[in-house]
């Protein structure tokens, strides 16, 4: 390859290169064509903020929005500004806080705007000048480095309360990203009250620019000073490692009062074999509080105890769907969660096939289980001092309460050690609620009961024994099963009837007529899983900165700034 092709390639290169560049700016939605500053600064430390910003729309928009920071860190002290008076004439606007920003939103959703618009931001702006002890400084973000589009010229101009000469090492000015010591531009005094500049080059998306300028001591009233401001390190005086005591043995003794709650009465268990469960009881009830848990299984019992009942029947259908079919209404007294589930099933309709009935039902299912726990710990089963305290509203008030104490210290007293210590604590305290509370005289003689069925249902194999209830009870298999769903023991308890019944309960049916379903069909067909799957899934939805003048400084390190974007 000769010199000449060398030197033309290079110049293809080249002109390809701008072609994507020029490619890629076309292709944003909208440019800054012009953007300037100009900032007057009044003998109390006010500024008074006016941004002009020329945008070019390369795409439809309806207009831009400004994201002005008030909330910064300044050599580890919190420090805020304030942001007020904002306008901006000839255009539609609103304000709103979002995290640290102010964000002004302007333009009409109702009206599309292309190419060039001017648009003129009005702001003011208190505490933004800081004092230290050799002098006071304006370090202020003039464009942040948050905008999302190239910006082609950028100036700016501030008119300063008093005329003065101001020594050029006291002037600074930074272009280029957030962190960038560059200094692509002017800055300098053009009148004894006036200092301007500009940035040399385009700012792109990122990028922004920066001024610091330094003022003889008490030039402006009202500033605030360095020392005044709220330090957002540790105060040692008020964080020594002991205090991490007060918090611990705080969480002790709440920790050790809730255990003597908890510990106060026990009594015997006495657990013999049972035929049938505790009157008065669901299988729902029986399935929730042998484990204090309400499970899917015992609201799902339900449905074979409303059919034993005679409120329902159930229909095998023909590819192995089932059907409810409503027989008749609930009484008026029986509990409140039953009537929601059964008028839930049965809404607008007499009947439902299995088929039909996922993600109809899972909120139903989620407030039916809440409603069983409430029934339980306020029929007596458990210990009513213990219940009033951890299992009622007082408890999570009592924790907000201790992490409400914490944030408090943290925030005023400055004591990081004792303010988590008292959040943790609360937090931990949580947890409290979450143990099963112990059981009454009354709740351990209903256990036991309890506890006595389940093991009569899961170990009796003495088929005369069972033989005997049943001729005394034809009805006890259909009696019994429901329960043995909530107890999880329904496959062992069809096996055990399996020789004894020749054809299937009285509410079930087949959708063939002429005969009664066998009971070895009905043991078969009866799937607690399909039944569950049907009627409780529910559907599944798819800024630090620098602390003095002296300290040096960068690009997006003062105040002010932010960035913004169309829309």
């Amino acid at each position: 390859m000769n010199l000449n092709q060398s030197t033309h390639l290079k110049f293809l290169f080249a002109f390809l290169l701008l072609i994507v560049i020029h490619a890629g700016i076309q292709a944003q939605p909208y440019v800054i064509e012009d953007f300037q500053v100009t900032i007057q600064l009044n003998e109390l430390g006010e500024m008074n903020v006016k941004e002009s910003i020329t945008v070019n729309f390369n795409e439809q928009r309806r207009g831009i929005f400004r994201k002005i920071p008030y909330k910064f860190k300044l050599n580890g002290k919190a420090y805020n500004t304030n942001i007020s008076e904002i306008n901006v004439p000839g255009y539609k606007n609103e304000v709103s806080n979002e995290g640290k920003d102010k964000v002004i939103k302007i333009g009409d959703a109702n009206k599309i705007l292309t190419g060039l618009h001017t648009y003129v931001i009005n702001y003011k702006v208190q505490n933004a000048i800081i004092e230290y002890e050799d002098g006071q400084e304006l370090y202020w973000n003039l464009i942040g480095p948050e905008w999302d589009t190239e910006i082609k010229q950028s100036s700016f101009k501030v008119i300063i309360p008093y005329p003065f000469e101001i020594q050029m090492q006291n002037l600074l000015l930074f272009t280029g990203k957030s962190g960038s010591k560059e200094s692509n531009g002017t800055i300098a005094q053009t009148a004894s009250n006036e200092i301007s500049g500009k940035a040399n080059q385009a700012l792109f998306a990122g990028e922004g620019m920066t001024i610091a300028i330094k003022f003889p001591t008490d030039y402006m009233s009202g500033v605030t000073k360095f020392d005044t401001l709220k330090s957002t390190g540790i105060d040692k005086k008020k964080n020594k490692p002991w205090f991490l005591l007060i918090p611990l043995m705080f969480w002790g003794i709440i920790r050790q009062w809730w255990k003597s709650k908890r510990d106060k009465n026990r009594f015997d268990s006495n657990v013999i074999p049972q035929h049938y469960p505790p009157k008065g009881l669901t299988s729902a009830h029986v399935g929730a509080y042998i484990d204090h848990k309400v499970q899917t299984r015992d609201v799902i019992s339900l449905i074979p105890y409303w059919a034993t009942e005679g409120f329902l029947k159930v229909r095998g259908l023909e590819g192995g769907d089932m059907e409810l079919i409503k027989v008749g209404n609930l009484p008026y007294d029986y509990p409140e969660y039953e009537h929601q589930f059964f008028n839930k099933i049965f809404e607008d309709r007499d009947s439902i096939k299995f088929s039909d009935a996922q993600y109809k039902f899972g909120t139903t299912y989620y407030q039916v289980k809440k409603q069983i726990v409430k029934e339980l710990e306020s029929a007596g089963y458990y210990d009513d001092s213990y219940v009033y305290m951890f299992k009622t509203f007082r408890w999570p008030l009592i924790c907000t309460g201790m992490i409400v104490a914490g944030i408090l210290t943290l925030v005023f007293w400055g004591s990081i050690i004792i303010g988590v210590g008292l959040i943790l604590a609360g937090v931990a305290s949580f947890a409290f609620s979450f143990f099963t509370a112990p059981l009454s005289e009354f709740g351990q003689k209903i256990h036991d009961h309890i506890k006595g069925l389940e093991m009569f249902l899961k170990q009796s194999d003495n088929e005369d024994e069972i033989q005997k209830i049943v001729n005394e009870d034809p009805d006890y298999f259909g009696r019994m099963l429901p329960f043995a769903v909530a107890l999880g023991l329904d496959k062992q308890w069809l096996k055990k009837f399996e020789p004894i019944y020749e054809t299937a309960p009285f509410w079930y049916d087949t959708y063939y007529y002429g005969q009664r379903p066998t009971f070895s069909h009905f043991s078969e067909s009866f799937d607690v899983k399909e039944i569950t799957r049907a009627f409780t899934t529910s559907p599944q939805v798819e800024t630090s900165s620098s602390g003095g003048f002296s300290d040096g400084g960068f690009s997006g390190g003062g105040f002010g700034g932010g960035g913004g974007g169309s829309w």
